[in-house]
């Protein structure tokens, strides 16, 4: 990952593993992606659905 610290100077980053979709996670945020982008269309569907279920699903009072 390429880009530049706070006072403008390049920075370079490798990352493996983890941290590698870490990196990743966070380069999405900038290009508006969040996970759920990724993911095929059918398991997208899934959790998606399981989002709206769970949203509309009322809040239990104390």
């Amino acid at each position: 990952m390429h880009g530049f610290d706070v006072t403008g100077a390049p920075l370079t980053v490798e990352g493996t593993g983890v941290l590698a979709r870490c990196l990743q996670h966070e380069t999405d945020h900038l290009d508006g992606r969040l996970y759920i982008d990724r993911l095929p269309a059918e398991r997208r569907e899934e959790v998606l659905r399981a989002y709206e279920e769970e949203r509309d699903r009322p809040v239990a009072e104390d």
